[in-house]
């Protein structure tokens, strides 16, 4: 589907675009859910945000709307990031 859209096929970069739109519809829900703002970092997790630019770069410009984007973290191992985190905060409660 990247590689038609990228070519130039509208049908294809029509799906991509409105997949993009919705993935940030959904992100913007939890983050207002959860009160965030007005700065958010981003960890961008999955194959499609995390390989492909010009997908991750319509959901960071959407998402940029409404917040300061900080930072962005692909995250390419969930379960290595996710020990990272856990080792910092722990650092971080023994200081």
């Amino acid at each position: 589907m990247v590689e038609e859209a990228d070519k130039g096929d509208e049908v294809a970069r029509e799906i991509i675009t409105t997949s993009a739109t919705d993935l940030a519809r959904f992100g913007r829900a939890v983050a207002t859910r959860l009160g965030l703002g007005p700065k958010l970092a981003l960890a961008l997790v999955g194959g499609t945000l995390t390989n492909v630019a010009s997908f991750r770069e319509h959901v960071i410009d959407d998402l940029s709307r409404d917040w300061d984007i900080s930072s962005v973290e692909l995250v390419t191992d969930p379960a290595l990031t996710a020990a990272r985190s856990l080792a910092q905060a722990w650092k971080g409660a023994l200081a």
